[in-house]
């Protein structure tokens, strides 16, 4: 998250148990009580896991914490959720995270989406790898955050 016009920059990181605890509408709105409007903020989904599949445990995990979420992130995730063809609850997390951006006042046009799925794609950080092949080697990505001069309305 970045705000043009001042030297502030944030880097929120919200894995699916930060999404249900609404980690990105808290931090903005902790930047919004610093004086920095959401409407002004430019925003950059860095690569992720475009779609979270949960096992098992992970499943108990987020059902015991949504019972202690407000409505509004237990209906995000109820619209944002489905199972899939083996009966696994998956969440597209892209599309949850755009909706919390939305709602906590970051407009549409000033969001921009990486295209790399970090879940699918096994020549970065792959949670595919990871899941189905085991100790076959997972390359890493290292995200960099910063300031670059304003050149209109696209995200930089």
């Amino acid at each position: 998250v970045a705000y043009p016009g001042t030297e502030t920059v944030a880097q929120i990181h919200s894995g699916i148990r930060g999404m249900v605890k609404g980690v990105i509408p808290l931090t903005l709105k902790q930047l919004e009580r610093q004086g920095l409007n959401p409407e002004l903020a430019r925003v950059y989904l860095s690569p992720h896991a475009k779609d979270f599949i949960m096992d098992e445990t992970e499943r108990s995990e987020i059902s015991e914490l949504l019972k202690d979420a407000p409505e509004e992130i237990r209906s995000e995730f109820k619209a944002y959720t489905a199972e899939n063809q083996h009966g696994r609850l998956t969440m597209n997390l892209t599309q949850f995270t755009l909706h919390q951006l939305m709602r906590s006042g970051v407009e549409t046009k000033h969001i921009g989406v990486s295209p790399i799925d970090t879940f699918a794609d096994a020549s970065v950080y792959s949670h595919f790898n990871s899941i189905n092949a085991p100790g076959t080697a997972n390359g890493r990505i290292a995200i960099a955050v910063g300031i670059k001069p304003n050149r209109g309305d696209t995200v930089q």
